[in-house]
């Protein structure tokens, strides 16, 4: 069914130059319909302000559980490194030339004395998580007919709680 004309309403909003089912705004016209999709498309202050009190809580519960992370983290490779890593490439040397290296450097580079050097054993110059080179002693002090091998840990001396070592502590 066509429409033909308009409601006395409508008539009466001709009359006042105001359409129905349309709003006035500075920039003319606007229908209803693009009000309400307008109106839809932001986020307000509340919102926002919600989003950002979440993601604090959620910050305040994790960083405290990853904080101390990044020590143990340190000691986990230092352990690592002293009782895999560095004792595979000593071990193959020993088997390689019949004796354990009278130090590290050994690894990587052939000493002038040595017979049947097949290294490089390490790529590079072992060295702990705090940046120091990893103690060394043949024959060990604590591991009879074998090596010592150990790190300084966080606070670089000997002997303290922090060092990470290759044989039993009692």
């Amino acid at each position: 069914m066509e429409k033909r004309g308009f409601t006395p309403l409508e008539k009466k909003m001709q009359r006042m130059d105001v359409m129905p089912g349309f709003w006035y705004k500075r920039s003319g016209l606007v229908s209803r319909a693009t009000r309400v999709r307008r109106s839809l498309t932001g986020f307000t202050l509340i919102e926002i302000m919600l989003v950002v009190i979440i993601l604090g809580v959620l910050a305040a519960m994790v960083v405290p559980r990853l904080a101390g992370r990044s020590e143990e983290a340190r000691k986990s490779i230092a352990k690592t490194d002293i009782e895999s890593n560095i004792p595979l490439a000593l071990d193959l040397y020993e088997v390689d030339t019949g004796s354990f290296p009278e130090t590290l450097d050994a690894l990587r580079e052939a000493p002038a004395d040595v017979q049947n050097w097949k290294g490089p054993y390490l790529k590079k110059k072992p060295q702990d998580p705090w940046g120091r080179a990893y103690v060394y002693k043949y024959p060990g002090e604590h591991n009879e007919g074998s090596f010592d091998l150990y790190s300084l840990g966080k606070d670089g001396v000997e002997g303290g709680d922090d060092d990470i070592v290759n044989w039993d502590e009692e």
